[in-house]
């Protein structure tokens, strides 16, 4: 019996970037060792995206064995978490879902004090639909 209920997904990746401390010492090396530290970070952050590819595969084949409807996306995104909000709603928005239900703190870190993480209270602040908040 098929379900009228249809999951979607979503990761928000952040490649790796340099600071600007980096930056600025990564002008001052040599173009061969410039070239080894740009394909080590392009490594990187495939290995992550593939990473990512991999768990949210796991998760559509968990949940559709339920019956339910599952679609995986992955947005490549800024470090900016107001961007970020931006880049979920819109696309919550374009997918016309009924809820968005996101984590109450990200990978931002855990503080003594539980928080809202800045992505989830961005989100929760622009979203014109509604936002389940889970700890």
């Amino acid at each position: 019996m098929q379900s009228n209920h249809r999951l979607i997904i979503l990761n928000i990746l952040q490649p790796l970037k340099l600071s600007e401390e980096v930056v600025q010492h990564f002008n001052s090396i040599d173009s061969e060792r410039k070239n080894v530290l740009r394909k080590y970070l392009k490594d990187i952050n495939s290995a992550m995206k593939d990473s990512w590819i991999k768990k949210l595969s796991d998760l559509k084949l968990k949940y559709e064995k339920t019956g339910i409807q599952v679609i995986t996306k992955i947005i490549e995104g800024t470090h900016s978490s107001r961007v970020i909000a931006y880049n979920i709603v819109k696309f919550a928005e374009d997918q016309k879902v009924d809820m968005i239900t996101i984590g109450c703190v990200g990978i931002g870190g855990f503080h003594e004090k539980k928080s809202l993480g800045s992505v989830t209270r961005n989100v929760s602040e622009i979203s014109t639909r509604p936002v389940l908040i889970v700890p």
